[in-house]
């Protein structure tokens, strides 16, 4: 009688030991889940700065490439002038020249920028993947733990 008495009790320890275990990995499944949810959002939120920033930068580079292409065409014209003003004409070409290199500098900030913010959200997306993974196998030991469960009540 003791001996079923005490297999009783072990067994109903396992069970209640199963239980916690459940209710345990339930919670970090949900902390996981919650984690995936916030990373998700952030790609999300990432990708739209990332279009807008490439949206700006790309009518940015618009806007300077017709500006340059103006000021081409006006030192051009003071060339062809009757009156050639050498002076006019140098100080339009170093204007010129400095909006170029400008540009090229912008630009080239702007690209290194555009592409930090592009790794941002690979580093983001290999974080969203690893959750994802560990969401997986939490879903995995839980249901070996249910089974486990079952097991030990049908004992």
């Amino acid at each position: 009688c003791f001996f079923f008495t005490s297999n009783m009790a072990d067994q109903e320890e396992r069970i209640m030991g199963f239980e916690t275990k459940i209710q345990e990995e339930e919670v970090y499944l949900k902390q996981l889940q919650e984690q995936l949810c916030e990373l998700e959002a952030q790609v999300s939120s990432f990708c739209e700065l990332f279009e807008v920033q490439r949206m700006h930068f790309t009518e940015f580079k618009e806007g300077e490439v017709d500006r340059i292409a103006k000021m081409r065409q006006s030192v051009s014209s003071l060339k062809s002038s009757e009156e050639v003003n050498e002076e006019e004409v140098a100080m339009q070409n170093l204007k010129l020249q400095q909006t170029e290199d400008s540009l090229e500098e912008t630009v080239t900030q702007l690209n290194q920028e555009m592409k930090a913010l592009e790794k941002e959200i690979e580093e983001i997306k290999a974080l969203t993947t690893e959750k994802r993974d560990q969401i997986e196998q939490s879903c995995k030991t839980l249901e070996q733990l249910q089974i486990e469960l079952v097991r030990a009540r049908e004992a």
